[in-house]
């Protein structure tokens, strides 16, 4: 096999690269998966061809582009290699995008055609899908499709996002096996080789560091299953036998702290163990050496440019591939010594950033590739990576980076999931941001004290940010895009809360353009049993005060959240339920998944769908048929007449058959009215945003749903489908309620609710 690679031209198509190796190997296995599952070369090529005559029959030809969701699987692999052997493109749509990321990248990438795998939930913004293993059913056939050269764009890949926006870039066939090649030759790949991939297929990591680095070898790629569990697979490790793989050092972490704490078989075939993607430190590297029993090489390399460098020791200095050519430009900021911005050569690397021209021009001049690293040259070969030419600091005219500030924490705490951000404020001035599950505040004012002093001999006095969940992209680095929007937005909400009752805490949240006086029936029905913190939404009643730049500006329900958790905090409470009402229920499911999830004993949802938009057929929208530009005709009506909002916002809150006290009807009213349009709308933008029905994941499993049959606001039946579709516990479905239930049914809804609670949250009342 290995003379066969030596004899590929690196001017073919890919397809026809690897369908001449399964020529020569056709019953060798190409791809093996966790579940069992494997595929030999020649299984995988007729699979390929298989999956394109169903994509050109579908109209799909050379030129056009393919959006892909799917899960790692060999079917996703194979079809990969369907794409090549059409001529056509493909675009995978991450699987953490929300819809306007996804809107974003079908504006960019314009594919005719969407592949689903039946189990990730999909939009296709008006195209035709289909389901990827209809694609190897019997179809009408146009017949084979025609040859393609090696210069069409095959795939269209996005930059991780983990320092910026993510970016969408272009390669060609023949340019990406020119470089494939040139790596496994440098690395010395091997036809015997069994590559193990720890990543998802939409990341260039996985595709190729594993699966056309195996292919393109005659030698065997394992997919795991990304979206699963890792301690099934540390225990497993050595049964699959690999002799190559890359991962993250949080990876190779992991496995360490699993071998350690079970004591389970270590591969003794694994000869070459690489890590990229972020900074490797010494004392990792040392940690797995010692406890795994192998040593890391750092890899370095970008979607944009492919792989340029390789350490030759444990987490040393990185060489140049064979073939790479480098040189460092001067910074703007000015440096001594060897330091400076990384500009790395070749003649195969990408096609650059597709539909952005300034970013493009920026980064790309003819073979040339500004990294945006900063480098220091330690031979003329061989370069140390010192951080970002975006992350610079300049500390009493001293220039640091965040990396090395990084690197000091890691050293002096070996603390290892975190992040150091340069305050967009001011660039003497650093956050950082750590992965910390809640704690006491004992251990994380520890923990802060730490860090401050590690980082004192660098001339920095850090913020200390402890999230939980911590944001990462899909490769599995620390998204720096959302951490630098969580400094750019104010984070400190203080809110007002009205306290009633006694006995386990029940926060309690309205809906948008609504305020607590919707709960007066219910109050007296549960206070003697509940205490009851009924919370306004930013910019409603209580907390109508708050300042413009408080309640504007994106992830306000995030900062709504973190205000709520301090505002508990601060009356001692740590465990509590709560009970929204519309987007008061989706602050809920933001508070049952956050950082403080363990706090949440039962979560009551009235009222709410997991998401308010009709696109893609969706049938359980808002008003029952809200579309995009529905939602943005009535962000535009806030800045010009909230009150007519409000208004419409009242009369499908309230059946006409529901007798109400005048006196409270005209509270309702008038505090609806009051309610700041610019905190409405930012609230309202917020959720739109947001699509969870996929699940509450790492929420409560005490799940209840309450739906009115009458509503106006959700007419169809979203109960039904959320209770189908998601753990929950408990359906109440009010035949005779609308959209705010508790007002039209208040004995039937008191009664039921609290006999959840009871059931769910026990006798933790007499502890509060």
């Amino acid at each position: 096999m290995d003379k066969t690679r030596q004899s590929i031209a690196s001017s073919i198509p890919i397809f026809d690269a690897i369908s001449q190796i399964a020529r020569e190997n056709a019953n060798g296995v190409a791809i093996e998966a966790l579940s069992g599952e494997t595929c030999t070369f020649g299984s995988l090529v007729e699979r390929a061809e298989m999956q394109a005559r169903g994509l050109h029959a579908l109209g799909v030809g050379a030129g056009h582009c393919v959006a892909v969701y799917c899960k790692t699987s060999i079917s996703y692999a194979s079809l990969i290699l369907a794409v090549c052997r059409l001529g056509a493109s493909y675009v995978p749509i991450l699987n953490n995008f929300d819809l306007e990321a996804r809107r974003r990248a079908f504006q960019m990438a314009q594919p005719v055609l969407v592949v689903h795998d039946g189990v990730r939930s999909y939009s296709s913004f008006g195209r035709p899908a289909v389901e990827i293993r209809a694609l190897i059913e019997p179809t009408s056939d146009r017949g084979p499709p025609p040859r393609p050269d090696a210069e069409h764009v095959f795939r269209k890949l996005w930059s991780s996002g983990s320092t910026g926006g993510s970016k969408l870039i272009g390669w060609t066939q023949g340019k990406l096996l020119k470089e494939r090649l040139r790596w496994q030759n440098h690395v010395g790949l091997r036809g015997s080789d069994r590559y193990f991939c720890k990543h998802t297929l939409d990341v260039a990591h996985a595709t190729d560091l594993h699966l056309f680095s195996a292919l393109l070898s005659g030698a065997t790629c394992i997919l795991d299953d990304v979206h699963a569990g890792d301690a099934a697979l540390w225990e497993t490790m050595a049964d699959w036998r690999p002799t190559v793989m890359s991962a993250l050092p949080e990876h190779y972490r992991d496995w360490l702290r699993h071998y350690r704490a079970n004591g389970t078989r270590l591969p003794g075939t694994l000869r070459l163990a690489m890590c990229g993607g972020t900074y490797v430190s010494p004392e990792t590297a040392a940690d797995v050496a010692d406890g795994l029993g192998f040593r890391l090489r750092q890899i370095y390399g970008s979607t944009e440019f492919g792989l340029a460098m390789i350490s030759e020791e444990s987490a040393g200095d990185l060489v140049l591939v064979n073939g790479v050519g480098a040189r460092l430009e001067p910074l703007s900021q000015g440096t001594a010594g060897n330091l400076g911005h990384l500009i790395l050569i070749s003649d195969c690397t990408s096609e650059g950033y597709l539909g952005d021209a300034d970013e493009h021009a920026a980064a790309f001049r003819g073979e040339e590739y500004g990294t945006g690293d900063v480098a220091e040259m330690v031979s003329p070969k061989t370069y140390r990576i010192v951080g970002r030419t975006k992350e610079l600091l300049n500390v009493g005219g001293r220039i640091t980076t965040t990396s090395m500030v990084d690197r000091r924490i890691q050293a002096e705490l070996r603390l290892q999931n975190f992040a150091t951000v340069v305050d967009p404020r001011s660039s003497e001035s650093v956050t950082v941001f750590v992965d910390q599950p809640p704690g006491t505040p004992v251990e994380e004012e520890r923990l802060q004290r730490r860090i401050t002093a590690a980082t004192e001999p660098l001339g920095l006095k850090p913020s200390i940010v402890f999230l939980h969940p911590f944001p990462y992209t899909e490769v599995g680095k620390p998204d720096k895009a959302v951490l630098r929007q969580k400094l750019a937005t104010p984070v400190n909400m203080r809110l007002n809360c009205r306290e009633l009752g006694r006995g386990f805490p029940l926060v309690i949240l309205p809906g948008l353009c609504l305020t607590d006086a919707i709960f007066e029936p219910l109050i007296d029905l549960i206070q003697d049993e509940y205490r009851l913190l009924l919370i306004d939404l930013p910019g409603h009643g209580q907390n109508q005060s708050l300042p413009p730049e408080v309640t504007a500006g994106p992830g306000i329900i995030d900062r709504f959240c973190d205000g709520i958790y301090s505002l508990l905090a601060e009356r001692g409470i740590e465990k509590f339920a709560v009970m929204g009402v519309s987007l008061g229920a989706t602050v809920a499911y933001a508070l049952a998944t956050g950082r403080h999830a363990d706090q949440i004993s039962a979560l009551v949802s009235i009222e709410q769908t997991p998401f308010l938009l009709a696109d893609d057929g969706w049938g359980h929208a808002a008003f029952g048929t809200l579309t995009r530009e529905g939602a943005q005709q009535i962000l535009a009506g806030l800045a010009t007449d909230s009150g007519e909002f409000s208004r419409q916002i009242i009369a499908a809150s309230l059946l006409e058959a529901t007798r109400i006290d005048k006196a409270l009807k005209g509270r309702i009213v008038r505090s609806s009215a009051a309610c700041d349009p610019r905190a409405m709308a930012a609230l309202l933008a917020d959720a739109l945003s947001q699509d969870w029905r996929p699940g509450l994941q790492g929420a409560t499993r005490n799940v209840m749903l309450v739906h009115g049959s009458q509503s106006a606001v959700y007419p169809t039946n979203v109960g039904s489908w959320l209770s189908e579709n998601w753990d929950v516990k408990a359906l109440l479905q009010l035949k005779t309620g609308g959209h705010l239930p508790f007002i039209d049914e208040p004995v039937m809804f008191s009664n039921t609710v609290k006999a959840f609670l009871k059931s769910t949250c026990g006798d933790q009342n007499d502890e509060h």
